[in-house]
């Protein structure tokens, strides 16, 4: 683990992550960025704008004390809403938006117990988690999968929503988008 200041480079689970307490970037129960924060995010922003095709989450995580706000009903709204804060602070500084995401965990990614005050601190968090995978967008990857041919003979038809139609496809496939379900052999 390296740790520079407050900012914690960790692998927890196989996965690189760089984790920055809450208290270092917001006031409790805010989502505005504080300027120690917005500086160690800037750095931040620096270095993982060099990784090429990688792929970013920004998880948003808080401690297990409720939060019952008009603004925030949970802590799920909290988490989610500080993620995207980092978030849109990463694009400014820099990062190209098709490598980001933002999720908000709420209290259920603890990585201790929330049995004091601080390991709640220790909970109360913003991880940067980088994708084991190279990032390719949703057209690359329908590009590269349509440009597969498919074997002949037992081929029956899928819908595809963004096209509009129906396409060749092997055996009976159910689709979802949205609330819909399109089944067709």
């Amino acid at each position: 683990m390296s740790d520079a200041g407050k900012l914690k480079v960790v692998i927890r689970d196989g996965r690189l992550l760089s984790a920055l307490p809450n208290d270092v970037l917001f006031d409790s129960g805010r989502t505005d960025i504080r300027a120690d924060g917005q500086a160690a995010l800037a750095d931040v922003a620096k270095v993982l704008a060099t990784i090429p095709d990688r792929g970013f989450l920004v998880a948003g995580d808080t401690d297990d004390v409720p939060i019952h706000t008009a603004r925030f009903p949970s802590n799920w709204e909290l988490s989610t809403a500080r993620a995207v804060e980092v978030t849109k602070f990463l694009i400014s500084n820099g990062m190209r938006p098709q490598v980001l995401a933002a999720a908000g965990y709420g209290e259920f990614d603890p990585v201790v117990p929330n049995d004091s005050p601080e390991r709640q601190g220790q909970n109360r968090r913003i991880e940067i988690r980088a994708s084991t995978e190279p990032r390719r967008s949703t057209l690359a990857r329908r590009d590269e999968r349509d440009s597969v041919n498919e074997p002949q003979g037992n081929t029956r038809r899928l819908f595809q929503p963004s096209r509009g139609h129906w396409s060749k496809s092997s055996t009976t496939v159910a689709v979802t988008a949205t609330t819909m379900d399109a089944r067709r052999t």
